[in-house]
């Protein structure tokens, strides 16, 4: 799957979750705050976040400016 989002702020498009696909996000336009495996850390344009298969992550937008960003998400053989 690939395709491009948009967060609003205060929001998510899902709460924290893990599935069985690799998943690279790369951040087009706003920052926002990335957890991975319960560690939040903030995520800025230009930034290139991965979680590996079975890791719980999210993203959540705080700020008052939207986020925009590329999705990828593959299940590794």
């Amino acid at each position: 799957m690939t395709g491009v989002a948009v967060i609003k702020p205060n929001n998510e498009i899902r709460p924290a979750h893990q599935h069985p696909d690799e998943e690279h996000l790369m951040i087009l336009e706003g920052s926002d705050t990335w957890t991975l495996n319960g560690k939040s850390q903030p995520a800025h344009t230009g930034d290139i976040l991965f979680a590996a298969p079975n890791d719980v992550h999210g993203i959540y937008k705080n700020t008052d400016v939207p986020l925009k960003f590329v999705v990828v998400r593959y299940q590794a053989k």
